[in-house]
């Protein structure tokens, strides 16, 4: 049985359903092809309205990346809470593609240290200040202004 499903007919009767989910990181290895996912989290909350069915979904993960500046191996935890209306539920709600969705927007572009990444390496890599003498130089040189005849 997925974990994910909640029966909407449960849901009705109690009037509001709280689940706490512990899934296995693998269920979303694809969404990380340069990181490894260690843990993740997930609670939800179902209450029935006038209108619907309101799920009320957090999600927190750890991931294990590299850090953009030194290439250093970097544990990053980011976290996100997020609803669902469904006007009309189905029998069953599925939120595994939802908190898949929360997963992958949570991924970081750049991800970098925390603290303590190495400054020589900003230092030795960003971009040089302009110089007199570089190779654009004689550029400055040429008028490009219209000779009148």
């Amino acid at each position: 049985m997925n974990s994910f499903i909640f029966k909407t007919a449960d849901i009705k009767s109690a009037r509001e359903i709280k689940s706490s989910l512990k899934p296995k990181p693998e269920i979303f290895s694809d969404i990380f092809p340069d990181g490894e996912l260690k843990s993740v989290a997930v609670s939800a909350s179902f209450s029935l309205g006038a209108d619907g069915l309101l799920a009320e979904i957090s999600v927190s993960a750890t991931l294990d990346l590299q850090c953009s500046r030194c290439l250093k191996k970097v544990e990053i935890s980011v976290q996100d809470s997020f609803e669902e209306f469904y006007e009309n539920p189905p029998e069953e709600i599925n939120i595994e593609n939802p908190v898949r969705e929360a997963l992958a927007m949570m991924y970081p572009q750049k991800p970098v240290c925390l603290e303590g990444c190495d400054e020589t390496f900003l230092k030795k890599y960003s971009a040089p200040e302009e110089r007199e003498n570089g190779v654009f130089s004689e550029l400055k040189k040429i008028n490009f202004k219209k000779k009148e005849k």
